[in-house]
């Protein structure tokens, strides 16, 4: 995937690993986002707009949650995590949103398709 951290942290990498792992279990595609204006020009639409940005997101924004945290409560639910881990995971934040110049590197996709004129 197109994520990256500017400092290494073992439980905050292995979350990370396993929020993905939770996606992909549950039919989700991680990585599709290069292939969004391939998947719209294939289903006819013509491809108005298909980019990548790269986000820049400070390690002391990532102790206060996002999608890996939103997760959790299903993560723990499906057995994927344990509360053991979920701790860990707190204190790995906490231990990323202090770091000196901590940041994760994020790629996003998006694509825009229309009907043919």
């Amino acid at each position: 995937t197109g994520r990256r951290m500017s400092v290494a942290d073992a439980d905050f990498d292995e979350q990370a690993r396993r929020y993905e792992e939770f996606q992909r279990s549950r039919g989700n595609n991680v990585d599709i986002g290069p292939r969004l204006g391939s998947l719209l020009a294939a289903a006819g639409l013509e491809v108005r707009e298909h980019e990548a940005v790269m986000q820049n997101v400070p390690g002391a924004l990532l102790a206060s949650g996002g999608p890996m945290v939103a997760a959790r409560h299903e993560m723990l639910a499906a057995g994927v995590i344990t509360a053991d881990d979920a701790r860990r995971y707190d204190a790995a934040a906490q231990r990323v949103a202090t770091a000196p110049h901590a940041v994760l590197f994020l790629s996003q996709y998006l694509a825009v398709g229309r009907q043919p004129s």
